[in-house]
C-alpha cells in the first residue's frame, strides 16, 4: 500500500484500514504486498494513541525550536504520519517508535533493537513519501538509506528484527 493510497484512505475514514476486517495482503498488487509472514490485527496497537499525541504536540514547535534553524512542523507530514502509524500499529510484533521532527519539519520515527545493533529511522516527507535508515551494526550489508513509497518495505524491515 502506498502512502497516497494510505492518505486517501485515512482522509475517507477515522482510521486507514477497514473497520471490520484485517489487512489483506492479497488485496495488494504484487509490486506493494506485504510479506506472507506478517500477521495483523484488527486494531492498532494502544501505543498508536500515544504517538498521535506525541505528533500532535510537534505542532508547537515553532520556527528555530533547535536553535539552529530548524523548520517548524510540517502540516502534511503529520497528517501523514498519522496515517502510517496506524497502519504500522496494526503488524503484529511492531514495536512503539521514538517520535522526533527533522530540521525540515517533517515527522520522523526511530526504532532500535533492545541491544541497539539495529536502527530503523523513518522520516515522513510531506507527499507522503518515506525516506528512511536502517543500520545494521552486525551486517554492514544490510544497511539501507533510501526514499520510498512503499510501506511494506518499512514493515519488513520492522517484522525482520
Amino acid at each position: 500500500m502506498t502512502m497516497m493510497n494510505l492518505m486517501s484512505a485515512a482522509s475517507q475514514s477515522e482510521v486507514a484500514f477497514p473497520q471490520d476486517a484485517t489487512l489483506n495482503p492479497t488485496a495488494l498488487n504484487s509490486s506493494e504486498a506485504f510479506s506472507p509472514l506478517m500477521a495483523f490485527r484488527s486494531n492498532p496497537e494502544p501505543w498508536v494513541r500515544d504517538v498521535h499525541c506525541s505528533l500532535e504536540s510537534l505542532r508547537e514547535l515553532g520556527q528555530n525550536w533547535d536553535s539552529y534553524g530548524a523548520l517548524p512542523a510540517v502540516p502534511d507530514s503529520i497528517k501523514s504520519a498519522k496515517a502510517f502509524i496506524k497502519l504500522i500499529g496494526c503488524i503484529v510484533g511492531v514495536e512503539r517508535p521514538d517520535v522526533s521532527l527533522s530540521p525540515a519539519g517533517n515527522a520522523v520515527f526511530s526504532w532500535e533493537t533492545s541491544n541497539g545493533k539495529r536502527n530503523l529511522d523513518v522520516e515522513i516527507l510531506k507527499s507522503g513519501q518515506m525516506r528512511f535508515a536502517f543500520i545494521d551494526d552486525d551486517d554492514e550489508s544490510a544497511d539501507i538509506e533510501r526514499e520510498t513509497f512503499d510501506l511494506a518495505e518499512i514493515a519488513s524491515i520492522l517484522t525482520q528484527w
